[in-house]
């Protein structure tokens, strides 16, 4: 019982803190007069795609010139692959070389095509604490609302994207399709994966893995909504200052490409599969400070060129991805947005 009525206090006396008049004054109010480059830093990244699922760590760089372009790089690593490791079945058919970690790059720009500024109340957080009773946590915050500008710009969308990933030959056999390996010295001499009861060259033939890579184009919509609004409190200086982006793209592979295997014979084969899909799509998000050094977040939601293996939700093309990292801001006055 006491618990509860700690609880229900701390609620309380969080709103009443919330209705105290508190005075500051605006120092800044400025979407156009942001820190234009961001480097962020990510640590860790999770990628549940169904081709190869992974944990890993990347760099990120967002440019704005003027308030016509902006430019975007990538980096993907992982450091954790289900597929990219030692298997069990080391007789299986699979690339001479060792299965390589996920690696991810894209490179883009975005041209605007309709930039507006408006004003409106901003939630300006003036301090935060957490408290726990009864294995329930409460989050007292004390803000204020603040006039401020908020710029928005609609943007088309454009980048090429690399990628390669490690797969499970033995993925592609669910949905009546499946890999076919060639003889690379006799074109006649050719087997499927996913036959349980053959054996060619020492190697069974029921699974395997090797590399799968591409390269793709992207095109797209954008929208970004950008805030540089810095107050001096009783409390402090205090901001809303951030730069979100919400993007939908379509993505069209013309090259990609299954690397040879090799059985336990030495015999190599050249891998092939008559059902892939070159497009994909996704929806994305990121979220990152303007003007100072904060946690960025990144998430995308979609589908990847590759081949096809089960359907709906469980189909091996579909992803989701959630990025965490450390985004530091730089002013370039060369690419002064102002």
């Amino acid at each position: 019982m006491k618990k509860q009525i700690t609880l229900v206090m701390g609620m309380l006396m969080s709103g009443f803190l919330s209705a105290q008049s508190v005075s500051y004054r605006t120092i800044e109010d400025d979407p156009d007069n942001i820190k234009n480059l961001a480097i962020s830093l990510d640590p860790f990244y999770a990628d549940a795609w169904g081709t190869d699922i992974t944990l890993g760590f990347g760099v990120r760089a967002d440019m704005y010139f003027k308030n016509l372009l902006s430019f975007n790089f990538d980096l993907r690593r992982a450091y954790l692959d289900l597929n990219a490791k030692e298997h069990e079945d080391a007789s299986l058919p699979k690339p001479n070389d060792d299965l390589k970690k996920h690696l991810y790059v894209e490179a883009g720009a975005q041209l605007s095509f309709l930039n507006r500024s408006k004003q409106k109340d901003l939630k300006v957080v003036l301090s935060s604490s957490s408290s726990s009773s009864g294995g329930r946590t409460v989050t007292h915050s004390k803000y204020i609302m603040v006039p401020g500008t908020i710029r928005k710009s609609k943007q088309l969308r454009f980048g090429l994207i690399s990628t390669r990933a490690a797969i499970d030959l033995a993925d592609a056999t669910g949905d009546g399709t499946t890999f076919k390996a060639t003889s690379k010295t006799n074109s006649a001499n050719t087997f499927t994966i996913g036959d349980f009861a053959n054996t060619v060259d020492g190697s069974p033939t029921y699974g395997g893995y090797t590399m799968m890579s591409y390269s793709a184009i992207y095109a797209g919509i954008g929208a970004k909504r950008i805030t540089n609004l810095q107050v001096d409190t009783d409390y402090g200086i205090r901001d809303h200052a951030y730069c979100f982006d919400l993007s939908a793209d379509v993505v069209y592979a013309p090259i990609l490409n299954f690397a040879d295997v090799y059985t336990t014979g030495g015999t190599a084969w050249e891998v092939s599969n008559e059902d892939v899909t070159r497009i994909g799509w996704r929806l994305g998000a990121v979220v990152r400070s303007s003007v100072k050094s904060r946690l960025s977040y990144r998430t995308e939601l979609g589908t990847r060129p590759g081949f096809r293996g089960g359907e709906g939700i469980l189909s091996t093309n579909v992803y989701v991805l959630i990025t965490l990292g450390w985004s530091i801001p730089f002013k370039l006055s060369v690419m002064n947005p102002s």
